[in-house]
């Protein structure tokens, strides 16, 4: 258990791991635990709250929960790049916890290829400071000064699982882009995995934010298992999504990378689960220009 004012954490597996488990719980005084996994291995683990006085599941109207691997660091609250790209940041909304699979994949199974994963109920990408200097760029949701590259259209792609609308400068639209990618002006740099939650019960779930031009996006998935959307856009500084007017919670991303230009995204609907409800998960490959250093 790790607790708080108000509540209790629960940790426990739900998979096996295998080999012997070896310095599991408290990390240091950090106000953090830890998970160590074998080489080559995965483990499920569940993380659930409870109440601090009767020890019923308790429901959090909102909550942030960090993963990190800080490698020989001791500060979760001072980050480099390096660790920056090696941690994520999961917001909830109205839920009492949640299941996540842990792994370390890079090394093979022997008696020193154990990797700690560290964890903590808190917004660590959001809130901390840094070593390096990281862009704090966000993206303009105002309507843009009309400048030279494309007239304003929108642009609109539908079907039974999907709805896509677009409102910018056809200089960025998403066919060139794509293009761009095909004809290798653009390479891979990492990829991001976010998660929407929303506390109410819709048709859709649904997203909007914006590019560096201005350009508005707005994304709506049907909720339902299997439904997804595709979508191209150039970036810098961080992702801003605004969720709040479709029953969820605004949410930033950085960027995996500061090279980081160009997003293609995914946006698919997943339901049930250990979290009761639908939810919208986000895979953000980012890619770099190719003559960039």
């Amino acid at each position: 258990f790790m607790g708080s004012e108000s509540f209790l954490l629960e940790v426990s597996q739900v998979s096996s791991n295998k080999g012997a488990v070896v310095h599991n719980g408290f990390w240091k005084d950090k106000g953090m635990g830890k998970i160590t996994i074998l080489g080559g291995q995965t483990v499920r683990v569940r993380f659930q709250f409870f109440d601090k006085e009767t020890r019923a599941p308790k429901r959090i109207p909102k909550f942030a929960f960090a993963f990190y691997d800080l490698g020989q660091h001791d500060e979760p609250m001072t980050l480099n790049r390096q660790q920056r790209d090696r941690a994520v940041t999961l917001t909830f909304a109205d839920s009492s916890g949640f299941e996540a699979n842990l792994g370390n994949t890079g090394q093979k199974a022997n008696s020193k290829s154990y990797r700690a994963v560290l964890f903590a109920p808190k917004a660590t990408l959001d809130c901390t400071g840094t070593q390096e200097p990281i862009s704090t760029t966000t993206l303009s949701t105002t309507k843009p000064a009309t400048k030279p590259g494309g007239a304003e259209t929108t642009t609109k792609k539908s079907n039974d699982c999907m709805h896509v609308e677009s409102k910018g400068r056809a200089a960025d639209n998403v066919a060139d882009l794509e293009k761009m990618i095909l004809e290798e002006k653009y390479v891979k740099t990492a990829v991001i995995r976010e998660t929407f939650y929303f506390t109410s019960k819709p048709t859709d779930l649904c997203t909007a934010f914006a590019d560096t031009s201005g350009s508005k996006h707005k994304v709506c998935i049907g909720a339902w298992a299997g439904c997804k959307a595709k979508m191209v856009w150039k970036t810098s500084g961080g992702l801003q999504f605004h969720n709040k007017e479709f029953g969820g919670e605004d949410a930033h991303v950085a960027l995996p990378t500061s090279e980081t230009t160009l997003i293609v995204g995914t946006f698919e609907s997943e339901t049930g689960g250990f979290y009761d409800g639908e939810h919208m998960k986000l895979i953000l490959q980012g890619y770099k220009s190719a003559t960039s250093q």
